[in-house]
């Protein structure tokens, strides 16, 4: 299912509340949603975009630099693949797609290919082997190498960077750009911020009456003259 902020509230609400639906959350769902946007920029360790020049129209308010950690590299014929973790913004030159680098090493950079231009680079006798870089093509969310990083590589997976919005930017039914792996990180990492908050009391009777309920009443009866 598509992670919004909505989605990924009910979750934590229901934790806070003990799973119980007719027990009353502490929490009021606009403070979760809004926790979400904050754990969520902290987890991709989110940075605001920052272009000169004639780009600097092109690019939104709110346009943030993402980090994708651990992509997995998977063998494709004779070069290899991987899948964007988000959909990053469409940009000029596909800025959307900031960088793609070796965790190893965050020096080595893998250089940008326009689209289809791979297949033209062993007609270019000094740019064939892209001067002992490895490049990439993006087709939709697919990246592709121009060599087979899992030969070249202990541990065949890359990092990401992408252009997204702040967090903050996003509606409660929006897609969120984050990976579904990290959804069950997000609810917990949300719910340890309010789980300070006292949980309603679940306990109930046989007659199916609310327990907490009954000893007030009994406390009413007490008191009575």
């Amino acid at each position: 299912m598509p992670l919004t902020r909505y989605f990924i509230s009910e979750q934590v609400q229901r934790l806070l509340a003990g799973d119980d639906p007719s027990a009353g959350a502490p929490i009021h769902l606009r403070e979760i949603q809004a926790a979400i946007a904050q754990v969520c920029n902290s987890l991709l360790k989110m940075e605001y975009l920052k272009v000169d020049g004639k780009f600097g129209q092109s690019i939104p308010n709110g346009a943030s630099v993402a980090t994708y950690d651990n992509i997995t590299v998977s063998v494709y014929k004779n070069v290899s693949k991987a899948l964007l973790p988000a959909t990053p913004l469409r940009l000029p030159r596909d800025l959307g797609v900031f960088q793609i680098f070796d965790p190893a090493n965050v020096n080595t950079l893998y250089i940008p290919i326009e689209m289809g231009q791979a297949g033209l680079l062993p007609s270019q006798p000094i740019l064939s082997n892209l001067l002992g870089h490895i490049g990439y093509e993006r087709f939709g969310n697919t990246v592709f190498f121009t060599k087979d990083l899992t030969t070249v590589m202990p541990s065949p997976k890359v990092t990401m960077r992408l252009v997204v919005l702040d967090m903050t930017q996003y509606t409660d039914y929006d897609i969120l750009p984050v990976p579904a792996d990290m959804e069950s990180v997000i609810v917990q990492e949300v719910y340890k911020l309010f789980s300070t908050v006292p949980v309603p009391d679940k306990i109930v009777d046989s007659a199916g009456r609310d327990y907490r309920k009954q000893q007030i009443q009994q406390q009413n009866r007490d008191n009575q003259p």
